[in-house]
């Protein structure tokens, strides 16, 4: 049954390459990453089915962001 399923799992990474680091404030990045990391659900949802994990951190690439921030409800708690 295990390979009729596919788990996604997004914001699971802390890695941001070297090439991005410059582009941020390191003081507010190490707060970011603590709040808007999903800590541990690639380990959470291990199993045998296949996984869909992005590499790098959200805060780099959200593939589950839209491309209109009006259309995201959290962009109006500056979350967009």
């Amino acid at each position: 049954m295990l390979e009729n399923v596919v788990i996604h799992v997004p914001h699971a990474s802390l890695y941001i390459p070297e090439a991005y680091i410059p582009d941020y404030d390191l003081e507010v990045l190490s707060h970011e990453m603590l709040v808007m990391t999903d800590w541990y659900c690639n380990e959470l949802f291990a199993c045998e089915a296949e996984m869909v994990d992005l590499k790098v951190s959200r805060l780099v690439c959200d593939v589950e962001r839209f491309r209109d921030d009006k259309d995201e409800t959290m962009s109006q708690r500056g979350m967009g």
